[in-house]
């Protein structure tokens, strides 16, 4: 069965070998490669652009290798569609997490992660600075603008601050939708889609109202909702980039929402949202951030523990977990992220909005909940990020660390240095120094930007003929994943077996040749051939 795939070209930095790729490219395949939208001028991502094509399920990734093998593409992303399975697993997280919310006992105060962060004390000590001179941000609004990344923004009264007019929706809708509304793109409002596997609508109010949250007064709520939540830190410019109607993605459409985010000029990221897909735009795209000096933090994820999750994995990132009211790490916490820090993230009394008909007809209703999840973890550590650059101010940051991303690790080794232990050593390994202590965070001295070091992967070979050979690892990673979630993984190789069953013929080849390890544990003697999958696999996503 053919489908139309979505594939994301990055090429030589020469114009002239990304001419003759292109070219090469249209005579191969009948179609132009088209340049990538979001793309802020003068970035690495110009050398982006897209190529959609029709491709039967199986030649998905041969496709991928055809492109990558033509000289001057440096690398080839697919964007490839989630297996049945996969879809009911993101289906059973979710079921799972509105099972918690649904649990009896007594709730905390609605405010209790104001309190455990230190926000209001550290408001009260950025005030009394800016008092006595020390200080630049004297309580009113500070002019930031914190791009969020989700799905999209709705017309609850908490988040009315929202700067929905200033938003982009990277969604393209059917065509019939953008010949109706030729504005689409200038509308990141959230459609409220409550239909499985994406069934996380107002997924995007609920975070933005931890950060920008305001007294409602009851007005336009449901009858029996009541609001009883603010956000931590509202004098900031909060800014919806809609980037799809689920939480987790395995396309492309973060990335050009952060590349968007960028040239409108965000200070700061705010995603509450993982993708299973390390492609190049997005490690492009946050590294293009890190070096403008724009502070990306992401949700490390929960539930789906056999699987990385992007951007928190990648380095620029600052990856943020949940912990519960005691202060201990969350349970469901995905330990593979590697978090930096924890932030409260469970027991959170936020707003919602849903469609009165079967989720997904008529007028939305508005109304509050409890929710928990690293989707409420990462806007308080965002919000401290903001609050950290408004104390400090531009002009005395930029003239202590002319390089933008000096800023970046200025702020995540006080992060780490100010925040408050964990009682368990070894949470450390998985859930970062602690837990975040904003207050300590704003009293902290501001570190020498010579003893900062650069975060951020070694740049790509563009010379080499390794491209190809970065498509096969991409497949087997894709194809790993999907077969831990799809497989009990647990004897006689069954990994290894439908990762072999699914894999393209050329990178059939390749996992044929792989040698099982010489030392194995108990999981390795009952499944060789998988341990030396794993074991690639681990080295290919660190490549």
């Amino acid at each position: 069965m053919h489908r139309r795939v979505r594939y994301e070209l990055f090429l030589a930095e020469d114009p002239a070998r990304r001419s003759a790729a292109k070219r090469e490219i249209a005579s191969r395949f009948g179609r132009s490669p088209a340049t990538v939208a979001e793309a802020p001028p003068g970035s690495r991502l110009e050398r982006f652009c897209e190529l959609r094509l029709r491709v039967r399920r199986s030649r998905v990734w041969e496709v991928a290798r055809e492109l990558a093998a033509i000289d001057g593409v440096v690398d080839v992303d697919p964007e490839v569609p989630l297996g049945h399975r996969v879809d009911r697993a993101i289906a059973g997280l979710e079921t799972a997490a509105e099972r918690e919310q649904e649990r009896e006992g007594p709730r905390p105060s609605t405010d209790w992660y104001h309190q455990q962060s230190r926000f209001p004390e550290a408001i009260r000590f950025a005030r009394a600075e800016q008092a006595e001179g020390r200080g630049c941000w004297s309580g009113g609004e500070t002019g930031i603008r914190i791009g969020q990344l989700d799905t999209g923004y709705s017309d609850h009264p908490d988040v009315r601050k929202v700067r929905k007019e200033q938003g982009w929706n990277c969604v393209v809708p059917p065509p019939w939708i953008r010949w109706l509304r030729p504005g689409w793109r200038l509308d990141p409002r959230d459609p409220l889609v409550m239909a499985p596997p994406f069934r996380w609508a107002s997924h995007g109010t609920s975070a933005a109202s931890i950060m920008v949250g305001l007294p409602t007064e009851g007005r336009g709520l449901q009858e029996g909702h009541e609001d009883r939540s603010d956000g931590v830190f509202p004098h900031v410019d909060l800014v919806p980039y809609r980037i799809g109607n689920s939480i987790i993605s395995t396309g492309i459409l973060l990335a050009r929402g952060i590349a968007r985010a960028v040239g409108d000029g965000c200070r700061v990221l705010t995603m509450s949202h993982a993708s299973v897909v390390r492609s190049r735009l997005l490690i492009e795209a946050v590294a293009e951030a890190y070096e403008r000096g724009v502070f990306c933090v992401a949700a490390a994820g929960s539930h789906l523990r056999k699987l990385w999750f992007y951007p928190a994995r990648l380095p620029e990132v600052i990856a943020v977990a949940a912990t519960t009211i005691d202060g201990e790490p969350w349970q469901w916490n995905n330990s593979r992220s590697s978090a930096e820090i924890c932030a409260p993230g469970t027991d959170i009394y936020r707003p919602f909005a849903r469609r009165r008909f079967l989720g997904l007809f008529g007028r939305p209703r508005y109304g509050y909940g409890w929710s928990e999840g690293t989707t409420y973890a990462t806007p308080v550590v965002a919000s401290a990020a903001a609050l950290w650059l408004a104390h400090h101010g531009d002009a005395a940051l930029q003239e202590r660390y002319p390089e933008g991303w000096q800023q970046i690790e200025a702020f995540r080794r006080l992060l780490r240095q100010t925040a408050a232990p964990h009682r368990d050593p070894a949470s450390c390994d998985c859930y970062g120094a602690g837990l975040l202590h904003v207050e300590a965070l704003l009293r902290a001295p501001l570190p020498a930007a010579a003893e900062l070091v650069r975060a951020g992967e070694q740049p790509l070979d563009e010379t080499g003929e390794d491209a190809v050979d970065r498509v096969a690892d991409k497949e087997l990673i894709w194809l790993c994943g999907a077969g831990k979630v799809q497989t009990e993984d647990r004897s006689g190789d069954e990994l290894f077996r439908f990762v072999r069953r699914h894999a393209s013929r050329a990178t059939g080849r390749l996992l044929d040749g792989l040698e099982a390890p010489e030392e194995a544990d108990d999981y390795a003697r009952a499944n060789p051939r998988s341990e030396a999958l794993k074991q690639y696999v681990a080295r290919a996503s660190d490549r």
